[in-house]
């Protein structure tokens, strides 16, 4: 088997295998944070209405598996929406703590006036505790 497709194919079974269902947590959290690998995260904003929750967070390595294992972290309650929004430049993440509206709402605003250039990844964790993760989901 050709190295680059071994290589794609240990990404993705990996990617796979440490998908985390939806964590349940308390919502005391850091606002940076360091993986294992070493990847930072910086939470820039945090929005809940109704249990619903979304957190826009900096990080500057592209460690797919790293963001998804952070996602599947944060605190989620049952029979609610939790999302996390990854950017990729630091002042082209919003911070969506003061937005106003419903989840819809807020999402349309991070949609149409955030800078989605630097929007690298979603997840998503639902009330049914599935979780999503997406790379560039503005490209879909």
């Amino acid at each position: 088997m050709c190295p680059i497709l071994k290589s794609l194919l240990l990404t993705a079974i990996l990617t796979v295998a440490l998908l985390p269902s939806c964590a349940k947590k308390s919502s005391d959290e850091e606002t940076i944070t360091t993986n294992e690998t070493g990847t930072v995260f910086e939470q820039v904003g945090y929005w809940e209405k109704a249990g619903n929750r979304i957190y826009t967070v900096y990080v500057i390595e592209l460690d797919w598996v790293g963001m998804n294992v952070y996602a599947g972290e944060r605190p989620h309650k049952a029979a609610r929406t939790t999302t996390v929004l990854f950017f990729n430049d630091r002042s082209g993440t919003p911070d969506v703590t003061n937005y106003s509206g419903s989840m819809h709402d807020v999402l349309q605003r991070v949609r149409t006036e955030g800078d989605t250039l630097y929007w690298i990844a979603r997840y998503d964790c639902f009330p049914s505790g599935e979780a999503i993760f997406n790379r560039y989901p503005m490209r879909e």
